[in-house]
């Protein structure tokens, strides 16, 4: 696959460049007893990314009256990738607030996500490879 100029910069993305690990998840929301409802994730989807962060960036308390951008999330072009899933980066939480394909080229898309704060949201276990406590089968 070709590297692809990014617009405004003096650079290039490559594949090489996608070296983090993310998550996409797939968010859905459940009837609760407590509350009306409550938001899980159903669905989870391993991708590698270059992360990038904005500059000057300032949140207080979550509010802001336009959509605040504080991260960019390269990966590689995937069609069921929308602003309706989340990302998960170690252990924060990222809403996509918007999705770009590259020049309608398909190689590979720019999420522009903002960081969110989810307590209520249970932990998804996130395990890359075989190893210890893999499912119900033990270790590898």
């Amino acid at each position: 696959m070709k590297c692809i100029k990014i617009r405004g910069k003096k650079r290039q993305l490559c594949v090489g460049d996608l070296d983090r690990v993310i998550f996409i998840l797939t968010r859905s929301i459940m009837p609760s007893v407590d509350i009306d409802y409550k938001m899980e994730f159903s669905d989870q989807k391993l991708a590698y990314a270059m992360i990038t962060t904005e500059n000057g960036v300032t949140i207080f308390d979550e509010v802001n009256i336009e959509q605040v951008i504080s991260h960019y999330f390269y990966i590689n072009y995937d069609v069921t990738v929308t602003s309706q899933n989340w990302i998960q980066f170690q252990d924060k939480y990222f809403s996509i607030v918007k999705v770009q394909d590259f020049d309608e080229r398909h190689q590979f898309m720019l999420l522009y996500c903002k960081e969110s704060i989810i307590d209520e949201v249970p932990r998804i276990p996130t395990q890359v490879g075989f190893g210890d406590g893999f499912g119900e089968f033990g270790g590898g």
